[in-house]
């Protein structure tokens, strides 16, 4: 937003095989734009999980994106929390939307 400093971006992932690699994407923006004061918000547990465990599993199919992205969220003192699906109206609907076309 102009003249605010204020910016936004938003993510909608209908696989959720696909989760970790939206907040991957959505890391790397932050990232690219050393964007501070950043909170993801996620629906899927075992992704907040992932992130928040001491350690990766060595044989995890994405171990190294899962590492990848817990030295973004230190670096950048990005959060992350849970939410419902249900308590983001707006991404629900362009789910809901996407999966029609």
């Amino acid at each position: 937003m102009q003249n605010s400093g204020l910016a936004g971006y938003g993510g909608i992932v209908r696989d959720d095989k696909a989760e970790l690699w939206a907040i991957y994407g959505g890391l790397i923006v932050a990232k690219n734009f050393n964007l501070k004061d950043v909170i993801i918000e996620t629906d899927s547990h075992e992704e907040l999980m992932l992130m928040s465990k001491g350690g990766v599993v060595d044989n995890h199919p994405d171990r190294y994106v899962i590492k990848e992205c817990r030295c973004i969220l230190s670096e950048l003192g990005i959060s992350m929390m849970h939410t419902l699906r249900e308590g983001n109206s707006c991404a629900d609907h362009l789910a809901k939307l996407g999966r029609m076309h």
